[in-house]
Parts: C-alpha cells; structure tokens; sequence
C-alpha cells in the first residue's frame, strides 16, 4: 500500500540520477585508498561549491573565493578526509589529498598554485588559514565520525565570509 502511495507522491523508486550516481560508485575501487579519498573529495567539496553556484575546477584564483580563509577551509576540508581515512602517516597520500583538493576547485595550474601557497601560509602561522583550516577540519571529522543530522559545511561557511 505505501509503496503505491509513495510511487504516485515520488515517482519510481530509482531516478535517472540514482541509476547514474550507482553506476559511477560501481566504478570506483574503495579498496584504493587513493580512489576512496578521491571520490570523497569529489563528494564533500563538490555540494559545497554547488550551494555556492560555483563549478568544480571552474573557481578563480582571485576574489572572493581565493581568500585566506576559503583556502584554508580547503586545506582543512582535505586535512580531515585524511584523518578520517587513516592518510595521514602516509606522507605521500596526504600531499596528494591536499593537492587534489585544490585541483577540484581551482583547476590544474591554479589548484596547484594555490595549494602550494596555502601550505606555506599554514606552516608560517597565517591567522586566517590555520583558523579556517582547523575550523574546516574539525567539522568534517567530527560529522564523519559522529552520527548527527549535520553536513559537513567548512568550505560553505568560508565562502559565505562566516570564518
């Protein structure tokens, strides 16, 4: 009875968009720690620039959303995945979350540009990006590891001037 009600209220079970979004999991090798951390990169980043109206790889380097803190909620976002997966003792899965990250935001060049400069400014103590970047971080985590209605939001937030 309710499954009725709910195809006449929903539609079919499956969408289009279902059917697709299974069909590229079903690609992804999730024993690949390398893959798993790509596709959650791809995952969590890619629904903060959507709520931003932004395109993955599309962002410039410049202006509103290249600032300190947007950087650092980047940094800070792919810092978390690594924590959450296990990657941070792997120096070299680490890096590459890192650059990844800002490669799905800002494109190739920039990304890596960028990535490299928010590094540096995180060792270097810049205010605004170990803020972002811990804020970012602890938000990911914390939604990954503990049950909760919440969504992760570090790079949103940043993106709205709100850290």
């Amino acid at each position: 009875m309710f499954d009725g009600l709910r195809k006449k209220l929903f539609g079919p079970k499956k969408s289009d968009l279902h059917k697709e979004i299974e069909s590229l999991v079903s690609q992804v090798d999730f024993t690949d720690p390398q893959a798993r951390i790509g596709w959650k990169i791809s995952e969590t980043i890619g629904v903060q620039l959507s709520l931003l109206d932004l395109e993955t790889e599309q962002v410039s380097a410049t202006g509103e959303f290249a600032t300190p803190n947007f950087r650092g909620a980047i940094l800070g976002t792919a810092l978390g995945l690594a924590e959450v997966e296990g990657a941070t003792e792997d120096h070299d899965l680490l890096l590459d979350t890192i650059l990844y990250s800002f490669i799905y935001v800002y494109g190739d060049k920039n990304g890596r540009l960028l990535a490299s400069a928010t590094v540096e400014q995180y060792k270097a103590g810049d205010d605004k990006v170990v803020s972002a970047s811990n804020w970012a971080e602890e938000d990911l985590v914390l939604v990954l590891t503990k049950p909760s209605g919440a969504s992760i939001s570090g790079i949103y937030v940043a993106g709205m001037g709100m850290i």
